[in-house]
C-alpha cells in the first residue's frame, strides 16, 4: 500500500529503498490520527452533539464517528484535488 518502489528508478537508488524505518513511520501516523480522532471526538463533537440535544452514549460516540469521518474526508479531499490540479497545471 505504502510502496516505495518506483518502476523507472535502479535498484541502488537509497531513496526508495525500504527500511525498518518504514515501520516507525506508518506506526507513527497511526499514533497520530488516532490522536487528532480522539480530540475531534471528545472535544469538539460531544459539545455540538449535546447541544443538538443527544442524550444517550451511544449516540453521542457515534456522531463523534461521523465528525472525524466528515473532517476527515472534506480535509483530504481538498487537498488530493488542490495536488492533483496543481500537478496537471505544472508538468
Amino acid at each position: 500500500m505504502l510502496s516505495g518502489y518506483i518502476p523507472n528508478s535502479s535498484p541502488e537508488d537509497i531513496r526508495y529503498r525500504k527500511t525498518w524505518w518504514d515501520i516507525a513511520f506508518i506506526g507513527y501516523y497511526i499514533i497520530f490520527f488516532s490522536f487528532v480522532r480522539e480530540i475531534l471526538a471528545i472535544k469538539v463533537s460531544q459539545p455540538v452533539a449535546k447541544y443538538f440535544g443527544l442524550k444517550r452514549e451511544s449516540k453521542i460516540d457515534r456522531f463523534g464517528e461521523q465528525t472525524y469521518a466528515l473532517f476527515y474526508f472534506a480535509f483530504f479531499g481538498a487537498w488530493g484535488y488542490v495536488r492533483q490540479t496543481d500537478i496537471l497545471s505544472n508538468p
